[in-house]
């Protein structure tokens, strides 16, 4: 399967760029937010950039099997169809 430049679903913090950046080139996410925050840190550009590339970059597929997704059809992780607090 060809690599696609994404934004990523799983390693995002703000929209998913630096996670998109990290994983088509095959680095550590951290890595890529700490070449972001140096170069806003020294001229600005970095959120111009960020701005750009989020416009510019698609949004990865979803998967059926993000973790941390829940998979019995509730919305919010953790809690079950028909759990109340009250339950818990």
């Amino acid at each position: 399967m060809q690599k696609r430049l994404q934004r990523s679903r799983t390693e995002k913090m703000v929209a998913g760029v630096c996670g998109g950046l990290a994983e088509y080139f095959g680095v550590d996410p951290t890595l890529v937010r700490a070449v972001f925050a140096v170069v806003t840190v020294l001229g600005g550009a970095g959120v111009l950039l960020y701005f750009v590339l989020w416009a510019v970059m698609p949004l990865e597929p979803p998967s059926p099997y993000l973790p941390g997704r829940p998979t019995d059809g509730s919305s919010r992780p953790g809690r079950r169809r028909g759990s109340s607090l009250a339950e818990s």
